[in-house]
């Protein structure tokens, strides 16, 4: 707080563009979407449990809920997320999802899913929790949707979870080394950017 009180804003530069104060879910929505894919192998390992929630009423009340709001709060009017930077993959994605009802629905799937899973998934410790609404509260002053912004509830994630069997940790480990050396060939071949 003094460091926003003192600075006039939360960023170091281009303060106009980053507000100090505020209320979007755009944030909470992108890192729930890369969750599903991030974590895919995880994901698969709760199946069972998964589809039996989706088979309950109040699962799927919860989920029109989330998706009703959702339609009214999504948006990708930041500077920084619009045509002109395109070069970023995130606004790539983030574009393509968000200019029609369709893509709208599409992009909410995922979203869904990792609903369902935070729902589900068991972590170490049960302060551990605490993770997924302080991950909420970080975000949700954030106008810019950025992915950086997941590194740490993401990394906090991997470390407080429970290990689940040996195949969806080998995929989860295979997973995330062939999206790292996509993104580095992405990156040096400066074919898109983060």
């Amino acid at each position: 707080m003094v460091f926003v009180v003192l600075n006039e804003g939360v960023a170091v530069g281009d303060r106009e563009a980053h507000s100090a104060f505020g209320f979007f879910l755009g944030n909470i929505y992108f890192c729930l979407f890369l969750t599903f894919f991030l974590f895919f192998p995880v994901f698969v390992s709760y199946r069972k449990v998964l589809c039996e929630r989706l088979k309950e009423w109040e699962t799927l009340l919860l989920l029109l809920g989330i998706f009703i709001v959702y339609l009214l709060t999504f948006s990708t009017r930041h500077p920084y997320n619009q045509v002109d930077y395109t070069f970023f993959l995130r606004n790539k994605v983030l574009l393509f999802f968000s200019t029609t009802l369709a893509g709208k629905v599409l992009f909410f799937l995922p979203i869904a899913g990792s609903v369902l899973f935070f729902s589900e998934v068991v972590l170490c410790e049960r302060p551990f929790f605490l993770l997924y609404p302080a991950t909420f509260l970080f975000l949700l002053p954030v106008s810019l949707i950025e992915q950086r912004y997941y590194l740490i509830p993401f990394a906090l994630f991997l470390a407080m979870r429970e290990q689940r069997s040996g195949t969806a940790e080998v995929s989860m480990v295979l997973l995330s080394v062939m999206t790292a050396l996509f993104f580095v060939y992405g990156i040096t071949h400066r074919l898109f950017f983060l």
